[in-house]
């Protein structure tokens, strides 16, 4: 059987070809993005030995407007200089939309606006802690509060004279006074009186 030689040059080839990967043209709005996510790549890169770090830059709020014919453009909504280092806010906010003044609430918005600020201003109100059982005695009683019937187990199948002498024989076993097999013998014994 012979085998070409071409095949591994194939596998090779098909292998390289699987690496190159091939890119088209962006589109404006594709190049801006990639533009500002190199430009945070480079600010988010760790300094290397022997450089200064560069003074940090807050982000810029910017609005990105698209006209009826399509296309994107950027505007800062607020310039902020890059040179002055920023303090966090506080805490976060929360922008909530209001009615403007021109159009007026309906009644069921303003109903439940009023509903709603009425619920804010009312004190939490406190939840009551469960009790927890005083002892163990009223642990084991709280089948009877909940309104069940204890369980009764079935009468035993021997008499209490049976019952004794099996409580003796187990004891005698139990403080090895006896072997295992007497002990089985004599329990047999026992079940087999009538």
């Amino acid at each position: 059987m012979k085998i070409s030689k071409l095949s591994p040059a194939v596998g090779i080839l098909t292998l390289c070809a699987g690496f190159v990967s091939l890119r088209a043209q962006d589109n404006p709005a594709q190049a801006a993005a990639r533009v500002a996510l190199e430009e945070k790549m480079q600010m988010a890169a760790p300094p290397t030995a022997g450089t200064t770090t560069p003074p940090v830059q807050t982000p810029q709020e910017v609005h990105i407007l698209v006209d009826s014919s399509g296309s994107v453009t950027q505007e800062p909504a607020v310039s902020v200089p890059t040179n002055q280092i920023a303090t966090p806010p506080a805490a976060p906010t929360i922008a909530v939309p209001m009615a403007t003044p021109g159009t007026p609430d309906n009644e069921a918005q303003a109903t439940a606006r009023e509903a709603l600020l009425q619920q804010m201003n009312q004190p939490p109100a406190e939840t009551p802690v469960p009790a927890k059982p005083a002892s163990a005695a009223t642990a084991n009683d709280s089948g009877k509060q909940a309104g069940y019937a204890p369980i009764v187990a079935p009468a035993l199948p021997i008499s209490a004279s049976q019952q004794l002498r099996l409580g003796t024989l187990l004891n005698l076993y139990k403080a090895d006074k006896i072997t295992p097999a007497a002990y089985q013998r004599q329990r047999a014994e026992i079940l087999a009186e009538p």
